[in-house]
């Protein structure tokens, strides 16, 4: 059983919780602090007829990731300065926490850090075009390090996805990992979607199609589409809005009924990816996929409805210097959508989860503690 992660600050509690008036123990404490991040290994020493008990307690408490356990032969020093082999049971505990956490609120014996039950998100990270689940690979360690849940899902014909965009003919198609997701979901639990940049459309059908299942829809500079007009009215805008020499070394083919497209290293380094390190460009360049905007398929289809997608909650995070979708267009959506929720990111491009993790991070805990 894999458990959730415990803050570091809560040990002294928990030491004194487990054992007070149990039987002798020790921490061994190794430290390392790397990245803005501390990882602590606590590796405890326990008695052989106290080692089941302590498995029960961990699992009780529901709040402790237990890596391994084993045994090890250690030597004690008696006063009459012989020795003795025994025999001791440890276990390894780790523990992650993000340096700029604050302190847990010691009010109680043993108090969780801000993950209660109720504060506790399931996070769907959606990507957007010609990119995959792996976009996210910064964001999903930090909200899983503040407790929450996330499933990062591969669009098809996206990332891992066996697909092949030529075998994709609608974006329902598309959608279809997305779409399973969400309908495996357990009758009551709700989820926060996140959709960047076209993955907000994909959301948008999400929310559509299973409005009691969302709690909030989160666009990060996202396409967001309204009630009023085809699902494709709010791309067919943007890319009105676009210079055809922007694009200039993007491929665009015809393939069956819609036009695929690859993005060009000059279009990614300079309107998407201008702010992202350079070991973040040569992930893109190296997993990088032929996708689609299926504007001809969205244009055919019917528009969003009040009673599914229009009854959800939204959210907005703007990245203030995107230039793929322009903060003046991020602007005229959410303007036009009925937003919620807005939130913005100074100094973001386009990939805010990859330049601005840590920002993003935070925007997206705060949008979904408003929602239950």
């Amino acid at each position: 059983m894999v458990l959730p992660l415990i803050h570091v600050d809560i040990f002294k509690d928990l030491e004194e919780h487990l054992y007070r008036d149990c039987v002798p123990s020790r921490f061994a404490t190794l430290e390392n602090q790397q990245n803005d991040m501390k990882s602590t290994c606590y590796k405890q020493w326990l008695q052989d007829d106290f080692k089941e008990n302590i498995f029960t307690n961990y699992h009780n408490l529901n709040n402790i990731y237990i890596l391994t356990k084993g045994t090890e032969s250690k030597t004690n020093s008696s006063t009459t300065s012989t020795s003795q082999e025994v025999q001791l049971t440890f276990v390894y505990i780790f523990c992650l926490k993000p340096i700029w956490n604050n302190k847990i609120n010691k009010s109680s014996n043993i108090k969780m850090s801000t993950n209660s039950t109720d504060s506790i998100k399931h996070f769907i990270l959606v990507h957007g075009a010609c990119h995959g689940a792996w976009c996210w690979y910064k964001i999903k360690p930090l909200l899983e390090a503040s407790g929450h849940k996330v499933t990062v899902v591969d669009l098809a014909a996206s990332g891992t996805n066996l697909k092949k965009i030529e075998d994709v003919e609608t974006f329902s198609q598309y959608s279809e990992p997305l779409l399973e997701v969400i309908e495996s979901l357990p009758p009551k639990e709700k989820v926060v979607l996140v959709g960047h940049s076209l993955g907000g459309l994909n959301i948008a059908l999400a929310m559509e199609k299973f409005p009691t299942k969302v709690q909030v829809g989160v666009f990060l500079t996202a396409f967001v589409p309204d009630t009023q007009h085809k699902p494709s009215y709010v791309i067919e805008k943007c890319v009105e809005g676009i210079p055809a020499s922007d694009f200039s070394d993007t491929t665009f083919s015809q393939c069956g009924n819609k036009t695929s497209m690859l993005f060009g290293p000059n279009f990614l380094s300079t309107k998407v990816y201008q702010h992202c390190s350079s070991e973040d460009f040569e992930l893109i360049k190296c997993l990088i996929r032929p996708s689609s905007l299926f504007i001809e398929d969205l244009s055919q289809e019917k528009n969003f409805s009040k009673e599914g997608y229009g009854s959800i909650s939204r959210a907005f995070v703007v990245c203030t210097e995107d230039l793929t979708i322009s903060l003046e267009y991020q602007q005229l959506m959410i303007q036009n959508s009925g937003i919620n929720d807005v939130m913005e990111i100074n100094g973001a491009d386009h990939m805010a989860m990859l330049c601005k993790p840590q920002e993003l991070s935070d925007c997206l805990q705060q949008i979904a503690a408003k929602y239950k």
